[in-house]
Parts: C-alpha cells; structure tokens; sequence
C-alpha cells in the first residue's frame, strides 16, 4: 500500500470515528478527528504538490544534464583539435628539446606554413602571368613597339609560361 493510499484510508478511518462520536454526543472527539483528517488531507495534498515539483526539477536537471553533455563533447573535441597543435611533426608533444639539430615543429604550424607557401607562389605565377599578358596586351595595342623578333619571344615566354601552368595548347 502506498502512502498516499494510506494517508486516505487513515482519513476514511478518522471520518468514521468522527461520525460515532458524533452518534455518542461525543463532540469533543468528533472535533478532534474532523482536524485530524484536514490535517491529513493538507499533507496528502502538499506532499502531491511536493512530488510535481520534483518531477519537474528532475526533467529539468535530466535536461541540463543532456545540455551540459552536448557542451562537453563539443570541448572535448575543441581539445583534441587543440592537442594536434601541441604535437612535433616527429610525433613527440610540443615541448620536447631539441635535439641533434631537430627543433620542435608543430603539426598545424607546419601546415598553415605550407599553405602560405603554396598560396604566395600562387600568388607570384599570377602576377607573372598578368605581366605577360599586359606586355602582350601593350605590343597589341600598338602602345609598345617591338620588332618582330622581339614580339616573337614575347609571344614564345607566354606560351611557355600557359603550357608551365597547364592553360597552354
């Protein structure tokens, strides 16, 4: 039997005995039984309203908690991408010595370092292929003037330097 059940059989028990007082002309005890059972029934109803609030809280803090593991596994792997700078390109953590020559080098600043390269050689085949063009643009337009031979090994260079970078026929 629960406590709820029993609180409410309690109550049924002290109506009953309330109602033979009552029947006796015992009023005294009628009277003491009526405030026993409203007594009962405050409980009962302040302890249902005491188990709401803590299912409440407890699908509260069940949501908290689903949150809080979100949150922790999105910094465990912030963490993981954070170890991978801390590490040597010889696979030793970061703060190693050096030895025989070898100089700590981590994995992420070698990477962003050969990024740059490739992205400043880029950068420099560009602005070669934009001088090319516009010397060739300059001939075209009658702006420089070159002889034949000289116009020829312009255009050979330009050639040359589209077949190099794979824009060439």
């Amino acid at each position: 039997m629960t406590q709820t059940a029993e609180a409410e059989a309690l109550i049924e028990r002290l109506n009953a005995l309330a109602a033979d007082a009552e029947s006796n002309g015992d009023h005294g005890v009628k009277e003491a039984c009526d405030k026993a059972a409203a007594a009962l029934r405050t409980l009962l109803e302040s302890n249902k309203a005491l188990m709401r609030e803590r299912t409440n809280l407890i699908e509260t803090k069940r949501e908290q908690i689903g949150r809080l593991n979100t949150r922790i596994a999105a910094l465990e792997r912030e963490r993981n991408q954070l170890l991978d700078k801390l590490h040597c390109m010889c696979g030793s953590p970061i703060d190693h010595s050096a030895w025989e020559g070898h100089t700590p080098v981590s994995v992420y600043d070698y990477s962003l370092d050969q990024e740059r390269s490739r992205a400043e050689a880029a950068e420099a085949k560009l602005a070669e292929a934009m001088k090319v063009l516009d010397a060739l643009d300059r001939v075209n337009r009658g702006v420089d003037w070159c002889d034949q031979y000289e116009q020829a090994r312009r255009w050979f260079a330009a050639r040359k330097f589209l077949k190099e970078n794979g824009n060439g026929e």
